[in-house]
């Protein structure tokens, strides 16, 4: 019996477990839901609105700001004799309104003339109304006259609301007033509701609506079942969307009530069931151009069968517990969810690539840089022994995590190659040093002979053609127990500014048959399944060689016979150099002897063992850096404090680096310097992240574990730009 009863109990508690992970999971996709359409609505207006404002700038400068338009708009500024205005009004009008009659049908809602003191000169949509004062009406027709410089935004008005490009007019170096160009926001939402499938509503201020609009057009607007304090605007509203009442009324908002939500003027956006229907709603704040403030929303609806079919998924679950076919009932679940997974996971492929290479990065840099450091102490050969064992594996695993990424960039083809300068003996005789030390640890004769008498620079890619001949060279020397391993580097084909180099690769070790030769290049594969756990590897690397090889217009051959070795054949096109390599070599030469010193650095790192690290590598170079724990606490300092350059990493609590960096950037927050230098120090080493860093603002993109190489070279470019900033 007890046996019985620890079965129900088991089976019980794991449903139960069941059901709070997948509660969890319908919590996260409900998030991710609600997050997505905050997203898509934010960038859906503010390219609508993007688009008009390029179209009012090509109507103002092709159209507006030419030769006969500014005279005549110069004379009626420059006078006060009424016969001549009324002469400029005509002459104005004759010779836009066939531009303005052509542009009406694209929602241009007005072209309206104003003079420097603010007056209207002429509404090309009521022309027989001038001379009436905008200074109190229209904020964005003073600001321009008083600034002489154009402003655009959202501007609540007396008979309709819209958004003002408002630029200002002169002639002979001397301002003359403005031109406003106006689009209702009838229009924006149209194309709103265009683009984005939804119902739409627009809800104004009561109180804006009492105090600014004319009050034979306050019959415009009636009253709002979404709050008391805003009215909607009726050649907007939509009565078919009348229910949102009931969705409110049924939402929980978790002890706050709508109007405290809509007073912060925020974007706020949730998802509400009525009747099994759901529906997400985005409350989307429009601020007046010139006060900053909230005036109005855009309120959009959508249905969403996801959600409903999320909450199905729930209830199964949760139905499970009664029934007694439970079983069949979590299989069935486990199944979909695999499905499920699966999908999602074509989707998530990026950012779980990204996780996991922060997430083994961040440690491995500690593991990497504190070996180097404790290498160049004084230790015992016993101790720099094990030291170098402890190095010499996390180099291993490093170049693991290099093979599994460089893998994803291949398969979703954005694996890109650098054009930069080297010279390819310097980069043969490095890789001499570094696979002479590989292939004497395990006895083995190893020979590189560069035979070539091209001995200039070249442009490519040098980490990569490095990387191919590593990763064939490491496999020779992997799979040769006794013998030797040889490279041969020669010249295929010269011209004058090309060469096309051939590098041959021997072994004496086990070879291959020809069905192991025929799927050598695939990914995953290896000779049989013993090989991974005799030798190692993760089945990537001669992928991602040939991958390399092809996109540097190259080939690779294969010969190889079971017991007698292999022979790697390859080839490689690149372009010739012609620069004086000696002021390079100078230049190098100077780097090396530049005090850094005088550098002020901000470290942004959360994790204290790589504060510690980057702390002793700049001390090194005489460097004393603050440190700041997260993204926030940098921004707070950078209030108070200005430096020469910030080392930023990405993924922080409170703030990340990419959110800093967006602060910093933002002209109107009150950091001091604006445009210091910002270099992303990060585990996050994809091509994504690489690109997410520069759209944030940064500078440059440092990956950990921290090349010290890299680290020096961008110190010394900094000190450089500031000298060259003092003078």
């Amino acid at each position: 019996m007890k046996t019985i009863y620890s079965l129900i109990f088991t089976f019980v508690l794991s449903i139960s477990a069941l059901t709070y992970v997948e509660v969890i999971e319908f919590n996260k996709r409900v998030s991710a839901l609600v997050t997505n359409e905050e997203e898509l609505v934010s960038i859906t207006y503010k390219t609508i609105i993007d688009a008009y404002e390029k179209n009012a700038n090509i109507l103002f400068n092709t159209v507006i700001s030419n030769e006969k338009i500014l005279k005549i708009f110069y004379k009626a500024s420059t006078t006060k004799d009424k016969e001549v205005l009324k002469t400029c009004r005509q002459k104005l009008y004759l010779s836009l309104l066939r531009e303005y009659n052509t542009l009406k049908p694209f929602d241009i809602k007005q072209l309206h003339f104003h003079l420097k003191n603010n007056d209207s000169f002429l509404r090309f949509h009521r022309p027989a109304k001038f001379g009436d004062n905008l200074t109190k009406a229209r904020k964005t027709v003073a600001f321009v006259n008083k600034e002489h410089k154009n402003i655009s935004g959202f501007e609540e008005g007396k008979i309709f609301n819209g958004y003002r490009f408002v630029f200002p007019l002169s002639y002979k170096n001397e301002h003359m007033g403005s031109v406003e160009i106006s689009i209702s926001m009838n229009a924006i939402i149209k194309a709103i509701r265009h683009n984005l499938k939804s119902d739409i509503n627009f809800i104004m201020s009561k109180k804006i609506v009492g105090n600014k609009v004319f009050k034979n057009e306050k019959s415009n607007y009636i009253a709002s079942d979404i709050s008391p304090n805003f009215l909607y605007e009726k050649s907007i509203h939509a009565s078919s969307n009348s229910d949102i009442k009931k969705y409110l009324d049924n939402y929980d908002f978790k002890g706050k009530d709508l109007e405290t939500i809509l007073s912060t003027g925020k974007i706020f956006t949730f998802i509400s069931t009525f009747k099994d229907t759901s529906k997400i709603i985005t409350f989307y704040p429009i601020k007046n151009v010139v006060t900053k403030q909230t005036v109005a929303y855009i309120v959009l609806q959508k249905k969403s069968n996801e959600v409903a079919a999320l909450k199905s998924v729930l209830y199964t679950v949760w139905f499970s517990l009664v029934f007694v076919i439970i079983l069949a009932l979590v299989a069935y679940y486990r199944v979909k969810r695999s499905q499920e997974i699966a999908y999602m996971a074509t989707q998530t492929k990026s950012l779980f690539l990204a996780n996991m290479s922060h997430e083994i990065r961040t440690p491995m840099n500690a593991i990497i840089g504190f070996s180097d450091i404790l290498i160049k102490s004084d230790l015992d050969e016993n101790q720099k022994k094990h030291l170098s064992y402890i190095k010499s594996s996390s180099s291993n695993l490093l170049a693991i995590i290099n093979d599994i990424l460089d893998f994803s960039k291949v398969e979703a083809g954005k694996l890109t190659l650098e054009e930069i300068p080297f010279n390819m003996k310097e980069l043969t005789q490095n890789l001499h040093s570094i696979l002479d030390v590989m292939a004497k640890e395990k006895d083995l004769t190893f020979l590189l002979k560069y035979n070539t008498p091209y001995d200039g620079d070249i442009i490519g890619d040098p980490t990569r053609v490095g990387q191919i001949i590593i990763n064939i060279a490491n496999n020779a020397i992997k799979f040769t127990s006794h013998g030797s391993v040889k490279i041969f580097i020669t010249t295929l084909n010269e011209t004058l500014d090309a060469i096309e180099y051939q590098i041959i690769i021997k072994d004496t070790g086990i070879g291959m048959s020809k069905e192991t030769v025929a799927k050598l290049f695939t990914c995953f594969e290896q000779a049989d399944s013993s090989t991974n756990r005799k030798y190692g590897g993760t089945g990537l690397g001669l992928s991602i060689t040939k991958s390399l090889i092809n996109m540097m217009r190259g080939k690779i051959d294969v010969r190889s016979k079971e017991g007698e070795g292999s022979e790697f054949i390859v080839s490689i096109k690149t372009q010739k150099y012609f620069n004086n390599t000696n002021d390079s070599k100078a230049l190098n030469q100077e780097n090396t002897d530049i005090d850094l010193g005088s550098l002020a650095i901000l470290v942004v790192e959360d994790n204290k063992t790589n504060q510690v690290l980057i702390d002793i590598i700049l001390d090194e170079y005489g460097i004393d850096a603050d440190i700041a724990n997260n993204g926030l606490e940098a921004v707070n300092i950078l209030k108070e404090k200005t430096y020469d350059l910030i080392l930023m990493d990405i993924q922080m609590p409170n703030m990340n680096g990419y959110e800093a960096t967006k602060f910093i950037r933002d002209k109107k927050s009150d950091v001091i310097n604006h445009e210091v230098e910002i270099v992303a120090l990060s585990a996050n080493a994809t091509v994504e992240d690489i690109k997410l860093s520069s759209a944030a603002g940064m500078n440059n993109h440092l990956s950990k574990p921290i090349e010290a190489k890299k680290l020096h070279e961008v110190l010394v470019q900094n000190l450089k730009k500031k000298e060259k900033t003092n003078g």
